[in-house]
């Protein structure tokens, strides 16, 4: 997760009040609440290791830290930030979209049924294209991508298989 600041931030009058190393822890913590979904509670074990005592009584000074119970509470984050429980949302939607786009690409793939006893998947039948007929994709070989038939060269640029890919030299 991102720790969002407005670019205009750096601006603000508690900001410029409470010095650039104190910006700095701010930014630091902002970006420890927004990893671990906090809603902006920083535990003061955590400021204290990012910056100093003095850094973070200067953010409390100018407003831009509470002291709660246990370390600090950033009363600004969830005006740019999202909260945990929106973050968590998203990420079970964006895991259920992704599931099902992966649920319909298996049912794309070739079935155990049409797969011949080597394992392998049955040749495809030849194409029609211009009057010619094209090959049949020879069983693979192993040592490309099973599904291009395509393998990396020194120069780490793409080429067909000469072993099994459909189209390779005679």
């Amino acid at each position: 997760m991102a720790f969002l600041l407005d670019d205009d931030w750096d601006n603000d009058p508690r900001i410029i009040r409470a010095g650039t190393a104190a910006f700095g822890l701010y930014t630091r913590c902002g970006m420890y609440a927004a990893r671990h979904l906090t809603d902006g509670f920083v535990p003061s074990e955590v400021a204290t290791t990012y910056g100093s005592r003095e850094w973070a009584a200067k953010l409390v000074d100018v407003g831009l830290w509470k002291i709660v119970e246990h370390g600090f509470l950033m009363p600004d984050y969830l005006d740019r930030n999202p909260s945990a429980a929106v973050v968590l949302k998203r990420r079970e939607q964006y895991a259920d979209r992704q599931q099902r786009w992966r649920d319909k690409q298996n049912g794309k793939r070739v079935s155990n049924a049409s797969r011949n006893a080597s394992g392998n998947a049955a040749p495809s039948p030849p194409l029609k294209g211009k009057g010619t007929r094209m090959r049949a994709v020879p069983e693979w070989c192993r040592r490309c991508h099973p599904d291009t038939r395509m393998f990396v060269g020194e120069d780490d640029s793409y080429y067909p298989c000469p072993d099994c890919h459909p189209e390779r030299a005679a």
